[in-house]
């Protein structure tokens, strides 16, 4: 019989579509140092997020970008009510912290902000924890550049006019060691024990694109 004739054996495949997924999911990771990977795996399991830094080091921006791709809602810690006392003894404010823990009951969002105490109240969630510290000279230089900030500041020159307190604050946070400070952060990312990241480069819509992908449009 002619060898070219011979019909061919079946070729049989033990690759379940799960293990495919978790195939390219780890070869995805293999080949990206920062675990920015755009597989629906991960999507799927992680869909609760907290961006914590210095001010003008890009939590705004980021947190914008990523809602505007993922479609979250987005909660700002500098928005939720003050009480010094309260922060003084580590703990927050009985109506902060209502409202915190209303919004993380939510099954996904994002939350940002420089307030350490603030942000460990919100771990408990086990969101992926975002630390951006991208160093003094670039989160000064979004500061003076940065837009106006309403839920921040009465209007657009009251902003101005704080330029100077908030550059000092931003220097301050280097050499500061309570919970807003960049001590006082790498603490709580050290000691997490959930998913997380450092971002030291400056935030770009790039990296919002990595963090969560455009979701398809499956609907009207």
């Amino acid at each position: 019989m002619n060898r070219s004739c011979r019909p061919r054996a079946a070729r049989v495949s033990f690759e379940t579509p799960a293990v495919r997924r978790r195939c390219n999911f780890r070869r995805a990771r293999a080949t990206d140092p920062l675990h920015l990977t755009n597989q629906p795996l991960l999507r799927r399991l992680i869909m609760r997020f907290v961006i914590l830094g210095n001010s003008g080091a890009g939590k705004t921006m980021l947190a914008r970008a990523m809602a505007a791709r993922s479609r979250l809602p987005v909660l700002q810690l500098d928005s939720l009510p003050a009480d010094t006392g309260a922060a003084d003894n580590g703990r927050l404010p009985d109506r902060a912290l209502a409202l915190l823990e209303a919004f993380c009951a939510c099954d996904e969002w994002i939350v940002e902000g420089r307030d350490g105490t603030r942000v460990l109240a919100v771990l408990p969630h086990r969101p992926e924890l975002v630390f951006l510290n991208p160093g003094p000279a670039v989160c000064m230089q979004h500061c003076r550049s940065a837009a106006w900030e309403p839920h921040r500041y009465a209007s657009s020159q009251a902003q101005r006019d704080r330029l100077p307190q908030r550059l000092q604050a931003v220097a301050d946070y280097y050499r500061g060691d309570g919970a807003d400070s960049l001590r006082g952060h790498r603490a709580i990312f050290d000691g997490y024990g959930g998913p997380k990241r450092e971002l030291q480069q400056p935030v770009r819509l790039r990296i919002a694109d990595e963090i969560w992908p455009p979701r398809p449009v499956t609907g009207s």
